[in-house]
Parts: structure tokens; C-alpha cells; sequence
């Protein structure tokens, strides 16, 4: 495994040190020189889409690569730089490097794509957007390629749609992705959940009371509890309510509300407990399953209905002078009540319902 880090790639230095054996990690495949990383050129490689209709990435990167003057893009000065010919890129895809590797399950292997397109939507590239193009169009599925984040690199290389949430991260993978959110791309439950439900999984203690969760640790936490929920969420599109709910109380646990407050984001746990419990009522399953599920969503739904009302306390509280300054906050809190009085009537928990209306 290789972590490569898209910011630090802007830097020559860095990317040299990807042409080098790490560890047990061979080099990337990339195929332009690193002296040509090296030059002051490769800094900023302008888009000039003279070709029409879109250009294989390999082609592209062979274009940027080679040194003959007809590739390159004259200047005022007399300069010649090198540049990008056209913003619509396309990767071939070689299904069966993609099933031998691993990447591509056996069983989806009727689902690969022939081809990945995509718009690169800036008007020119850095030295890190040339060496992720680089590395996309050498590596032919031969290692997986993750991203924490696809939206990261969306402007070059938005492929959003071919990844997969595994576990933490996103896996490129040539087979368009379920559960696909805009910009996010879909989740892959089965891997996912063996790897956020595994046994050794730990969160640094962050849930233990002699731990202190500062602000970095509280920051990077969202993107581990939007795992949970999306993987919940999948599994929930499958009907696995059961799954479902052992990857909320997972969730929770890892980040229970007295260490990471529960939000208007966090409604969505409410949500799945709820569409557990519905599902299993409507299946005949025994009422103390039916029933639990119910009481987890209601636990997390005044879990959320407190905190806000305490914020509303305290806003209330404040001379008319500082008001103003959590205009922000005070919709957020009542844009939460109102989803939660609305969560509540829908899946008939009318006790709770009528505690949140009241209010």
C-alpha cells in the first residue's frame, strides 16, 4: 500500500520520491520521466481543447510527454510549453486485469464497463493533476486505486461514479457504483462491512471516558461516522435491516453523543432505526425485535431533540444584540425540530411526537 497525498504532489521533490521503492511498495507506474516532473514546465500545463470529441488518457499523457515542438503551445515570447489537447478524457478498461486483480468481483464481471469518460472541467493542470493522470493510465488495475475523498480531484479526474466505499475510502473500480451519491460515488456493502464491523476496528479510544476529543480529532471523526451511516444506508436499500442496525449501535458506539453531539446530520440514524423497526413490524417479526428498534430511534431522536432545545435555551438567553450572530445556528436547531416531529408522526411514535409539537 501506498498513500500518496494529492496537495504534496504539487511539490518535484515529492513526486520523485514516487518513482522509488517504499518499503514492501513498489514505485507508481508512471510514465513520464522524473526529470521531466523535475522541470519548471510542469508546473502548469494549460487546457487547449484543439482536438475535437475525447481523447484516450494514455494518448494524452503521451502528448504532454513527448519533447517533439509540434506538442507544444507557442507563448508571446517564443517559449514553447507543454499542454493538455482536449478537456474530454477516456480510460479503456481491460476487464480481465480489472477480474484478475481483484478489483472487479468475478460475479460482476458481466457489469465492466468498456470505457471510463469524464470532462476535465479546469482550465489548466498542476504537476499533482498530471501525476494522477499518469498514474490512472499506467496502472491498469493492476493495484487498486482509493481516494479519501473523489470530490477531491473532481476537476480533473471526475469519476465519482466508478467509486466504491470501502471501508474508509473510495475505490476506483470499473463498474458504475451502487447507492451512488453526486460527487461522493456509491458503497460497496459487503466489503464495507467487513471492514467497519471487524473486531480489531478502533477509533483511538475516542469514545473512552479518560480520552479528551479535541477539535482535529472531533473534525475527522464526521468522516468516519458518514461511513457508518452510509454503509447503514445500503444495507438498508438491500433490505438487511438487521445488518442495519448492528452498523448503527457500531456506529454509536464509537461515537456515542456524550463525546461527539448528536446533529441535524445525525437524524439519519434516527431515520434507519425507524425503517428497521417498520420493516420488521411489517414482517411478522417478534415484537421485542420490532419494539427495540423503535425505542434505539427514539433514543436517538431526544438525543437530538434535547440538545437543540438547550440551544434554543441559550440563544433565547442572549441580549437581542448577539442574536443576530446565530441566525446560522437558530435555523439549523428549528429545521431539526420540525424533521424530527415529522420523523416521529410518520413512523407513529406518538408519545414522542407529541413531546417534540409541544415544544
Amino acid at each position: 500500500v501506498r498513500v500518496v497525498n494529492y496537495m504534496l504532489a504539487g511539490g518535484s521533490w515529492y513526486v520523485d520520491q514516487m518513482f522509488k521503492q517504499e518499503y514492501n511498495s513498489p514505485p507508481l507506474p508512471l510514465s513520464i520521466p522524473s526529470e521531466k516532473y523535475d522541470r519548471g514546465a510542469m508546473n502548469f500545463i494549460p487546457v487547449y481543447p484543439v482536438i475535437k470529441g475525447a481523447i484516450s488518457l494514455k494518448d494524452a499523457i503521451d502528448f504532454i510527454k513527448n519533447d517533439d515542438p509540434r506538442t507544444k503551445m507557442p507563448l508571446q515570447d517564443g517559449d514553447k510549453i507543454d499542454y493538455l489537447p482536449g478537456k474530454e478524457l477516456f480510460l479503456k478498461v481491460d476487464s480481465a486485469a480489472a477480474v484478475n486483480s481483484g478489483t472487479v468481483p468475478l460475479k460482476d464481471a458481466g457489469k465492466i464497463v468498456k470505457e471510463i469518460r469524464w470532462k476535465v472541467t479546469q482550465g489548466y493542470l498542476y504537476r499533482s493533476d498530471v501525476m494522477l493522470l499518469d498514474l490512472i493510465a499506467g496502472n491498469n488495475w493492476k493495484r487498486p486505486i482509493c481516494f479519501a475523498n473523489p470530490s477531491s480531484v473532481s476537476k480533473v479526474l471526475n469519476v465519482a461514479k466508478y467509486c466504491q466505499m470501502r471501508g474508509l475510502v473510495y475505490q476506483l473500480v470499473p463498474v458504475p457504483a451502487k447507492d451512488y451519491v453526486k460527487r461522493v460515488g456509491g458503497v460497496a456493502p459487503d466489503s464495507s462491512y467487513r471492514i467497519l464491523m471487524n473486531k480489531k476496528v478502533r477509533w483511538g479510544r475516542l469514545n473512552r471516558p479518560d480520552v479528551h476529543v479535541d477539535r482535529e480529532s472531533f473534525r475527522n471523526s464526521i468522516i468516519a461516522k458518514q461511513s457508518y451511516i452510509r454503509l447503514a444506508m445500503a444495507l438498508a436499500a438491500e433490505h438487511k435491516y438487521d445488518s442495519t442496525v448492528r452498523v448503527l449501535d457500531k456506529g454509536q458506539y464509537f461515537f456515542p453523543n456524550k463525546k461527539f453531539p448528536y446533529d441535524y446530520y445525525t437524524i439519519q440514524w434516527a431515520l434507519l432505526y425507524y425503517q428497521a423497526g417498520d420493516y420488521a413490524k411489517n414482517q411478522k417479526k417478534p415484537e421485542k425485535v420490532y419494539k427495540l428498534y423503535f425505542k434505539k430511534g427514539n433514543d436517538v431522536t431526544e438525543k437530538i431533540y434535547n440538545r437543540y432545545m438547550e440551544d434554543l435555551k441559550y440563544y433565547n438567553s442572549l441580549n437581542d444584540n448577539f442574536v443576530s450572530y446565530y441566525d446560522n445556528d437558530i435555523r439549523e436547531a428549528l429545521t431539526a425540530l420540525q424533521q424530527l416531529a415529522r420523523l416521529t408522526k410518520d413512523f407513529h411514535q406518538d408519545k414522542l411526537s407529541a413531546k417534540i409539537n409541544k415544544s
